[in-house]
């Protein structure tokens, strides 16, 4: 029977609202459950400009740290080339920030990296592009948190249609002591991670927002992501990176996305599918993540 544009239509949303399983060895199989539309979006985006997509890997992990949970998609080694993955987390210590705008117990991170870059702030440009042409996000509902260590970046964020007003300068010493990725990034304790310079994206949750005086911490702004910034002039860019949150894009996007106990039920549902799946013990996290 001859199928109409409707029916194909209805096809390929059938398709988009599968999980994404090619590529997935059996350690990301987890990691695989509800991907969403935004991730096959932001994944087909990075793909035109030359990334190669990275598994998943392990919610679980072999340290003491954030009670043996992935943290976020930190590696004791960075991936060669131009790479992205879509990373399953959880953060205990945002389980204390039950009920704030944007806080789950159990949420994706896209991740992507360049090794040398072919300029200094190709990856912030590339983010930008995306958040704006490709999640179709209003430029003027952004805010740009770091030190003056960004102020050199500025004039990139130009062409976006995001002026120097949506930038919040941090002092400098207390971003290196907060280390909560607006400025400079470094979790206490976190094995992977040596510190580095930062600049973190906000969106207003809603555009009147925008209109009163801003300063950091941002009530009403929902955190994007964050993304590491080369801060010495004249030294080779090694590499840059960044992580955005899909489940903080959608919400920003005004797509329902789940509630805390909707997510708190996934959380202990993908721990434990990958307890079995691996045959480790369940981490502390997963019995913090159930009585939260």
């Amino acid at each position: 029977m001859k199928k109409t544009r409707r029916d194909i239509l209805r096809l390929f949303s059938w398709i988009f609202a599968l999980p994404v399983l090619s590529g997935l060895n059996t350690r990301g199989l987890a990691a695989a459950v509800n991907i969403t539309r935004q991730e096959v979006a932001a994944s087909v985006f990075f793909k035109t400009l030359g990334f190669h997509q990275l598994p998943a890997v392990d919610l679980i992990t072999d340290s003491e740290f954030n009670d043996g949970l992935r943290f976020d998609e930190s590696l004791a080694d960075a991936p060669t080339g131009k790479t992205f993955r879509i990373q399953n987390c959880g953060r205990i210590e945002d389980l204390a920030e039950k009920g704030t705008l944007g806080v789950l117990p159990y949420f994706h991170i896209f991740a992507v990296n360049i090794e040398k870059p072919a300029f200094r702030g190709e990856l912030l440009t590339q983010i930008m592009s995306y958040l704006i042409s490709q999640a179709k996000l209003d430029p003027g509902r952004l805010l740009l948190v770091s030190t003056n260590r960004f102020q050199p970046y500025l004039q990139q964020l130009q062409p976006f249609g995001i002026n120097a007003s949506q930038f919040i300068e941090r002092d400098y010493a207390e971003a290196i002591a907060a280390g909560d990725g607006s400025g400079f990034f470094n979790p206490p304790g976190q094995p992977h991670v040596n510190g580095a310079h930062s600049v973190s994206i906000h969106y207003a949750s809603d555009a009147s927002t925008m209109g009163k005086p801003q300063q950091y911490p941002l009530p009403g702004f929902l955190e994007l992501g964050e993304i590491a910034i080369d801060a010495e002039p004249g030294e080779i860019i090694q590499s840059e990176s960044a992580g955005l949150g899909v489940e903080r894009i959608l919400m920003a996007q005004g797509i329902a996305v789940d509630d805390f106990p909707a997510s708190q039920q996934k959380a202990l549902a993908a721990i434990k599918s990958e307890s079995e799946l691996r045959g480790v013990p369940l981490p502390k996290a997963y019995q913090r993540i159930a009585d939260a």
